[in-house]
């Protein structure tokens, strides 16, 4: 059986404080089965982050887009233009995912799971 939960939200707002363009990537199979980091759980995500820097005064814009498989590089290879859009991309699929992220030159600066099992 597969788990996954978001990391507490505090730690995930702080990670991506100091950047200006964030893309919260979710993953449309494992964790969007158990309710954890699908395309729902993404905007939802964003949508507290885009509010929690409007109170914090800080201009950050927060993207969201969610793909089949984040473990499979048939399905990054896609977007890997649009991930050099943005500082920094947040992936809400499990950690396992890191392996396969890990082996694609990322464009993007940062990469953060904010996942945690």
């Amino acid at each position: 059986m597969i788990v996954g939960e978001r990391k507490p939200f505090d730690e995930v707002k702080a990670k991506v404080s100091d950047y200006r363009k964030v893309l919260v990537l979710g993953c449309g199979t494992c964790v969007a089965v158990c309710m954890a980091g699908g395309e729902k759980e993404v905007e939802l995500l964003a949508s507290q982050l885009r509010l929690a820097s409007k109170l914090a005064r800080k201009e950050i814009e927060f993207a969201e887009d969610t793909i089949v498989r984040q473990c499979d590089r048939e399905y990054i290879e896609p977007i890997l233009e649009k991930l050099g859009e943005y500082g920094c991309t947040m992936s809400s699929a499990l950690p396992a995912t890191m392996l396969a992220w890990a082996t694609i030159p990322m464009p993007s600066r940062c990469s953060i799971s904010i996942r945690c099992i």
